[in-house]
């Protein structure tokens, strides 16, 4: 089995894969600490973003949605807040909510998104005031369950054109 990505449960006696089987297409696998053969639970899972907090289902980007998807067996439920080009960053308190982030070409946005009735509210607008050079602010980040902290890193891109007279 070929390991490309891991997440943890907060048990401690589980842990999602995401992999590929020779001779098996992609997807995403759970074992145990044990090392108990891995079983898969969502195959062809472009993107797993993590347990939600009831351990018994996943947050996963399947056929460019995101939906709930069961630990157990292979069965999903649509989520209908989150939206298309947005990722999670982290369950919220009450474990309903989820914050997600939105990149943009000036910054991103910050919204908690309630899974279960699809209302989303915007928490927060980070736009750099020196835009000069701004890379898409895709870098890990991260928040706290009330959603009162925020931590992030931007990076920027400058560089030196030069022009000459004297080329032949």
């Amino acid at each position: 089995m070929s390991r490309y990505g891991q997440i943890g449960f907060r048990d401690g006696q589980h842990i999602l894969l995401k992999a590929t089987q020779s001779g098996h297409a992609g997807g995403v696998y759970i074992t145990d600490v044990n090392g108990s053969t891995p079983k898969l639970v969502s195959p062809e899972t472009t993107h797993l973003e993590g347990v939600v907090p009831d351990e018994h289902s996943l947050i996963v980007l399947h056929n460019g949605a995101w939906v709930i998807q069961s630990a157990e067996e292979n069965s999903t439920k649509p989520n209908a807040g989150m939206q298309p080009g947005e990722f999670p960053i982290a369950w919220a308190s009450d474990a309903r909510h989820v914050f997600t982030r939105a990149v943009s070409a000036t910054g991103l946005s910050i919204y908690k998104v309630d899974l279960d009735l699809g209302r989303r509210e915007l928490r927060q607008v980070i736009e750099p005031k020196d835009q000069v050079g701004l890379r898409p602010m895709v870098s890990p980040m991260d928040i706290t369950p009330d959603g009162r902290w925020i931590a992030f890193a931007y990076s920027t891109q400058l560089g030196q054109l030069y022009r000459s007279d004297t080329l032949k």
